[in-house]
């Protein structure tokens, strides 16, 4: 059997493939050089009049006739595939309404499953006509868009024009296609209906009406709109009590709390065949209840300032004092990040240079770089509070769930790779860093590159930073800032010294060629924090998007190959090409919210269920089981890394099945409120955050929750769920 993580991969394969195939196709010759390709879809739009008044709504149908072992989809396709498209043109005052799906078919495909139509179908849209449309004949285009799969998947598309009042076009109207076309569509109906989950289960309920015989009915399903809310692959249990239905399916990943309505099509099958009810289900008044209890003691305990117990690292409400010296230590430790640790070693490396016959120099340099660095603390920090005042629901790192600046930061680390790697230097390069320190390009160069290190320390919380930054957003801004100003001095800290210690400038290594080769070392380090970023860009807008980017960093490389080619057509060239690199960046920005909900859909979790306040409150309410919850994101390092080396192992995982442990992760990738407030309940403005719920007392009552160290081992996990809580 293939997990779910195998679902996932093959969707994602597949999804690889297509847009692979469609590049190449891009490439191929045009269809007067070529043969036109095989279609397995023939697109033909259906009109029912061709005479329309002012005012007037005509239902016109787009029919899709599928080849043998072929599929399109319906508008949830499930587990892959896509929904078809109708993209209309139409002059100033009329109106497409939505398309309206026919009853869909559960399609298998291996361990998949779509939701979706063979042989035949017939989608059907409403066109209005404005008030003052006059009657004179009219022109109105639409642009058909299908996926049709077998083995592989193929878009096909098809333009078409109505010519409406125009008495030529009369005879081929054909209003009784339409009218068989609403035979397949599934029937309104206001039948009683809710829903509910229990123990990783959806559970729905319909309630059928008197009149309708139940001894008739020898099978039913369902087919939810939503999608993800349940496990489309799983095999339903229905169960008839009296006049209702109840069916059972194991449960999705769509959080109930991102559900705006439950609707679906109810499937009766009779000895006479099927019939199909469009339905549209209410939460459940039980579960409905429990989850405004949740949120009602949640919002109780912010106002009244319950404490929760703090342990290890983290310290309740520390002195000013005590915070700012969290925050210098929180600041020292970031040097060590896989990102940051190569741009303190560039800057060391040209400070070996700079020692030995330029020391003023050298301390100019650390004071740049240091300025850079809490300049940059200091701006990032006011936005944040900035937007927080206005109510925005964002923390520490927030500039990492922006897609666009994760594909900024990429072209911006490959290009210091580039330059590292002496595909182009910068002035005359490091190897001659000590002919330039008094040129003003110096300076700023210094400057800058402490900002370059302020943007790739942020996404993570170091050890010790938590606190100070939980602390920072509590207070006034000014304190604020000065928090802040710590942490960006604590980052900058190892340099400054080494700049203006000559005692410790002894112990670094003299000048030498070894420098050229450690320069094209640290490219290395750089090139792998730019794969990091690729990888999260695509958690959070899909491949498709993610394409744009990549063809823009090789646009990056040639671009710097071609700029010394040439007095003026190298240069030209190389223009060109850099242009061609951040017109990717615009693309990616179009498309965040597509790709937000490419993201939703498609992540799946290796171990554990995804994290929602109704799912934790579920666990803490309705279970006697212990909950653990991790808060992570795809751009926190130090998540990664805790969650490799010390929770997505066996050990973990046999103390999680031995307890019974509840496992929730919030995935903070992208913007997500529920898990903003979830953070700022324990006064966190970041993630990682750890926190265990033991379970209840004898009486029901449950222990404090524990909040674990932002560095975790294998045996501390352990530790935590296998300890004594012992009831006061």
């Amino acid at each position: 059997m293939i997990s779910k993580v195998g679902v996932t991969r093959v969707r994602i394969l597949s999804q690889f493939l297509c847009l692979f195939t469609l590049a190449m196709m891009a490439a191929l010759p045009s269809p007067s050089q070529a043969q036109e390709m095989e279609r397995y879809t023939t697109l033909n739009l259906i009109v029912p009049s061709y005479d329309i008044q002012a005012g007037e709504t005509i239902t016109v149908g787009l029919e899709q006739i599928i080849a043998p072992h072929w599929h399109t989809y319906w508008q949830n396709p499930g587990d892959s595939g896509a929904a078809p498209n109708m993209t209309w043109t139409l002059p100033e005052g009329w109106n497409a309404g939505e398309v309206m799906f026919p009853a869909p078919d559960k399609i298998e495909y291996g361990p998949l499953l779509n939701y979706g139509y063979s042989n035949r179908a017939v989608l059907l849209q409403d066109i209005t006509a404005p008030l003052g449309y006059d009657g004179s004949p009219v022109d109105l285009k639409v642009s058909a868009e299908v996926l049709v799969c077998k083995d592989i998947c193929i878009p096909e598309y098809d333009d078409f024009v109505i010519t409406l009042n125009d008495p030529a076009r009369a005879g081929d109207a054909n209003p009784s296609l339409i009218d068989e076309a609403r035979t397949t569509f599934p029937k309104s109906v206001n039948f009683a209906a809710t829903y509910t989950e229990k123990k990783d289960t959806f559970i729905l309920r319909t309630s059928l009406p008197e009149a309708m015989n139940m001894d008739l009915i020898n099978d039913a399903y369902f087919v939810p709109l939503p999608w993800g809310v349940v496990d489309n692959a799983a095999k339903p249990v229905i169960s008839f009590e009296g006049n209702d239905i109840v069916i059972k399916q194991a449960r999705g990943e769509q959080p109930f709390d991102d559900v705006d309505e439950m609707l679906a099509v109810l499937t009766l099958v009779t000895d006479k065949g099927k019939a199909h009810y469009e339905i549209i289900a209410d939460l459940d008044p039980d579960y409905a209840q429990m989850q405004a209890q949740a949120l009602k003691e949640k919002a109780l305990t912010q106002k009244t300032g319950t404490s929760i117990p703090l342990e290890d690292n983290d310290i309740l409400a520390p002195s000013l004092i005590l915070t700012l010296v969290l925050a210098f230590g929180g600041g020292l430790i970031l040097n060590l990040m896989p990102c940051v640790f190569p741009i303190l070693s560039m800057k060391t490396l040209s400070l070996v240079k700079m020692a030995q016959h330029h020391p003023g120099h050298a301390r100019a340099h650390g004071l740049a770089y240091t300025a850079g660095v809490i300049i940059s603390f200091l701006l990032v920090a006011g936005a944040l509070i900035v937007l927080q005042l206005g109510g925005a629901q964002i923390g520490w790192g927030f500039q990492l769930q922006n897609p666009l600046i994760v594909a900024g930061l990429a072209y911006l680390l490959f290009i210091v790779g580039l330059n590292l790697a002496g595909i182009f230097e910068v002035g005359h390069g490091l190897g001659n860093v000590g002919n330039n320190l008094s040129s003003k390009k110096g300076i700023i160069g210094a400057f800058f590159t402490g900002v370059l290190a302020t943007l790739v320390a942020t996404p993570c919380t170091a050890p010790f930073m938590a606190t100070a930054v939980g602390v920072a957003f509590t207070q006034p801004a000014a304190i604020s800032l000065l928090i802040f100003a710590v942490l960006g001095l604590g980052l900058a800290f190892p340099y400054l010294l080494l700049s203006f210690a000559p005692a410790l400038q002894s112990f670094l290594p003299r000048p030498g060629a070894w420098m050229r080769s450690f320069q094209q070392f640290l490219s290395f380090p750089m090139f792998l924090a730019v794969t990091w970023l690729l990888w999260v860009l695509i958690q959070q807008v899909g491949d498709a998007q993610l394409f744009s980017v990549l063809i823009g960093l090789v646009a990056i490389t040639f671009a710097f190959w071609a700029w010394p080619r040439g007095a003026w057509l190298g240069k030209l060239v190389a223009i060109i090409s850099f242009g061609a690199a951040l017109y990717g960046l615009p693309v990616v920005a179009k498309k965040m919210d597509e790709g937000a909900r490419y993201y939703q859909q498609t992540k799946n979790l290796t171990l554990g269920e995804e994290f929602s306040a109704s799912t934790l409150d579920y666990y803490l309410t309705k279970t006697d089981r212990p909950v653990f919850v991790e808060m992570t994101a795809a751009w926190c390092i130090t998540c990664k890394l805790n969650h490799a080396s010390s929770i997505d192992i066996d050990a973990t995982r046999d103390v999680f099945a031995d307890n019974e442990v509840a496992f929730l992760v919030g995935d903070w990738t992208n913007q997500d409120t529920g898990i903003t407030e979830y953070l700022h309940s324990f006064g966190r403005n970041g993630v990682p955050l750890y926190v265990f719920y033991p379970a209840p007392y004898e009486d029901g009552a449950r222990p404090d929750p524990v909040i674990l160290p932002q560095l975790l081992t294998p045996s501390l996990v352990e530790k935590t769920m296998t300890a004594d809580y012992i009831e006061h």
